[in-house]
């Protein structure tokens, strides 16, 4: 920690990376005091760890009882009364003495102090009293029954510490402040992000994403992480697993008290519970459900792989179509500068792209009539065959004069019907 490994390297974001996370922060006469939860539990931990100490050295001190013994008992015996305390002899000798009748006497070692285990005691109590945390906090077991009670009881721990869980998430949203300040710099090319939801599963989104848009023509960013302005949320509480546990515990309560439950929502009950074949469980409870909540969840499930292929499907050909009446308008542009019958082609031709959808059902209809009334009148037309030979030849002269005027109405039509063909296709 004495000298610079390496850098100075250049910070991407605009803010300076630093998180400050304060316990209990107080300003007193203009000067900032702060410390952590175990500042004023050192006393308590001090004198805890003394009595915890004295106590430790009077047990120990309880082998080394000594043995009271007369001179006249222990003569010639002293050596192996001398370790008596050491080594653990079969038997011991003693001498009788007429003025000491008995054996040697053992005295009993060192008791502990009842007033060092009472200090010790009240000391461990004071530092769950100063740092507020409590028995049931720690996971010791109670009088509480119910699941609710023990929940209660070890909230107050947490209830007792909240500043400190809340400079906590402070401190946590600082660090996404800095993160996103700095996430547009570092994402900054087209790339797929995992997701984690709030229980844990896993889900892909793409970001920076290049696509072409067909009404401008244009190569353009989707989900660009540079675009736009974000903020932070912070929600201090359970984790996921805890609030599962949390809602198996209030639903069995509840279908205790309104047995009906379990028969319109059962399967969501099994769902929250941590137990084997859950889903399995939960997925043949929800086919039996009544028919109107069964039709309820399908509208909300969402669409098969199948569906969704359809729809892209029938999304490029709505591209195609879009593709193909810019194609007409282009057509139309370039005929701008023409006369007559190429300005009424033009004038025709937006008026077709304005009502397609009408057009197309009076031009059924038109076909329709025209073929009835042609097999009406092929039989009449048997006899004049050689008539309208004839007629044939001089019209055909008179549409070679003319060829030349019609040719671009007959082009724009042409155009226009080979669209609406193509659009007809693509509706089907």
């Amino acid at each position: 920690g004495d000298r610079i490994l390496e850098g100075p390297s250049k910070w991407a974001g605009r803010e300076f990376p630093f998180v400050m996370v304060f316990g209990e922060q107080v300003y007193i006469d203009g000067k900032c005091c702060w410390w952590g939860l175990p500042r004023f539990a050192k006393d308590a931990q001090r004198s805890y760890n003394v009595s915890r100490t004295a106590i430790a050295e009077a047990i120990a001190m309880a082998p080394q009882a000594k043995w009271w013994a007369s001179a006249e008992q222990a003569k010639g015996n002293t050596d192996i009364w001398a370790t008596a305390h050491k080594r653990n002899y079969p038997f011991l000798l003693y001498n009788a003495d007429p003025k000491a009748p008995g054996p040697p006497q053992r005295m009993g070692g060192a008791d502990v102090p009842v007033a060092l285990i009472q200090e010790s005691q009240m000391a461990s109590e004071e530092i769950k009293a100063v740092t507020g945390i409590f028995d049931a906090s720690l996971g010791m077991d109670g009088n509480e029954k119910s699941g609710r009670a023990i929940y209660a009881r070890q909230q107050q721990g947490e209830i007792a510490t909240f500043n400190y869980q809340d400079n906590m998430s402070k401190g946590i949203r600082r660090t996404w402040e800095l993160l996103l300040d700095l996430i547009p710099e570092v994402y900054d090319t087209e790339r797929e992000l995992r997701i984690l939801g709030n229980d844990g599963a896993e889900d892909y989104v793409a970001v920076n994403q290049v696509v072409m848009d067909y009404e401008t023509g244009r190569m353009v960013r989707i989900n660009d992480l540079a675009t736009g302005k974000y903020d932070v949320t912070i929600t201090i509480g359970p984790n996921f697993a805890t609030q599962r546990q949390e809602a198996a515990e209030t639903y069995g309560e509840l279908g205790r008290q309104f047995p009906e439950l379990m028969s319109i929502a059962g399967d969501l009950v099994f769902k929250s519970m941590d137990l084997p074949y859950a889903e399995d469980i939960a997925e043949r409870l929800r086919a039996i459900l009544p028919p109107q909540i069964q039709q309820m969840i399908d509208q909300d499930t969402e669409m098969p792989p199948e569906v969704q292929q359809a729809m892209q499907q029938a999304e490029q050909a709505m591209a195609q179509v879009q593709e193909h009446a810019q194609l007409v308008q282009a057509a139309a542009q370039e005929l701008e500068g023409e006369k007559g019958e190429a300005a009424a082609a033009k004038a025709e031709i937006r008026t077709e792209l304005a009502n397609l959808r009408a057009a197309k059902a009076e031009f059924d209809a038109h076909v329709a009539k025209e073929m009835a009334a042609l097999v009406q009148k092929e039989a009449g037309l048997t006899g004049r065959a050689a008539d309208l030979t004839a007629k044939g030849a001089e019209l055909k002269q008179q549409a070679v004069e003319r060829g030349q005027e019609d040719m671009g109405s007959l082009v724009n039509t042409a155009q226009a019907l080979q669209t609406v063909a193509s659009i007809d296709e693509v509706l089907a």
